[in-house]
């Protein structure tokens, strides 16, 4: 019945976490291993595939906007099994003095599993830059 909705919502919530731009959740990410971050936008909650539990404000804008747009689609939010942002992240690519800047490139893949299917998401955002000084006043 909300299949053009749910794979809709798919290739938003990538585009959602590839356009925002928080210096204390970039902080967080500067401080641990390049890897796998897995954002169950149903709980608002982010885990590192070696770090463990991430408090990632997008996390929680994530659950926040699929609440809304769930809601703003008349979709019950109990017919949704799954609602997963996969994102690699690598710091590798651009050699920076991470002490001043960081440079990201991310890997986005987001993955809705519902009583009517299962709906995915890609995108990459490369070249994201991340002034330390920036991300150390706030």
């Amino acid at each position: 019945m909300h299949e053009k909705d749910l794979s809709l919502l798919a290739r938003i919530l990538p585009h959602m976490f590839a356009r925002w731009r928080l210096p204390r959740d970039f902080e967080i990410l500067a401080e641990h291993p390049d890897g796998r971050i897995l954002i169950d936008a149903l709980a608002g909650a982010a885990i590192h595939e070696t770090a463990g539990t991430l408090d990632l404000t997008i996390a929680r804008e994530l659950k926040a906007g699929l609440d809304s747009q769930l809601e703003q689609r008349g979709i019950a939010r109990d017919t949704l099994w799954e609602a997963t942002v996969a994102i690699v992240v690598d710091t590798s690519r651009v050699k920076t003095d991470r002490n001043n800047i960081v440079h990201f490139d991310f890997r986005i893949t987001s993955r809705i599993r519902a009583e009517s299917g299962t709906y995915e998401g890609a995108q990459d955002e490369e070249h994201v830059w991340h002034s330390r000084a920036e991300g150390a006043e706030e």
